[in-house]
């Protein structure tokens, strides 16, 4: 008899994890409480774009990540990135915002706004930079 493991959470950890453990010859059950597997990730087209949610990309130079895709059959599924398609965009507040790829770039984001806040309350809080630590 096969031994069983519960999973929780069927995001891709959660689903990585029981790829490994049916390798190695156990029963694993994913439980999961949204309707749909996948966690974070959620790929989506609407209107002839293609959206991600959760993570925005997967970095094709690991080969432990291109092993994985290929052990489970989705190799054929991979959308590579054009390379013209080099500035990459978030849904804010309803709008299309570039993120940023320079320190100019970062500091005048709107995508920024809120972490700029926090970072330099963080650092008026530390007082003379590093008092506190």
């Amino acid at each position: 008899m096969k031994r069983q493991v519960a999973i929780l959470g069927g995001g891709i950890s959660g689903l990585t994890l029981a790829w490994y453990l049916k390798k190695r010859g156990l029963s694993p059950i994913i439980l999961e409480k949204e309707g749909r597997v996948g966690g974070w990730i959620e790929s989506r087209k609407e209107e002839g774009f293609f959206f991600e949610r959760g993570p925005r990309t997967l970095r094709g130079s690991s080969e432990a990540t291109l092993q994985l895709v290929d052990e489970i059959g989705l190799k054929s599924e991979i959308l590579w990135s054009s390379p013209a398609a080099k500035r990459r965009y978030l849904l804010f507040g309803g709008k299309l915002e570039p993120l940023p790829n320079s320190l100019r770039s970062f500091f005048s984001s709107p995508l920024m706004r809120g972490i700029k806040g926090s970072l330099l309350k963080g650092l008026l809080k530390m007082g003379s930079f590093g008092e506190d630590l």
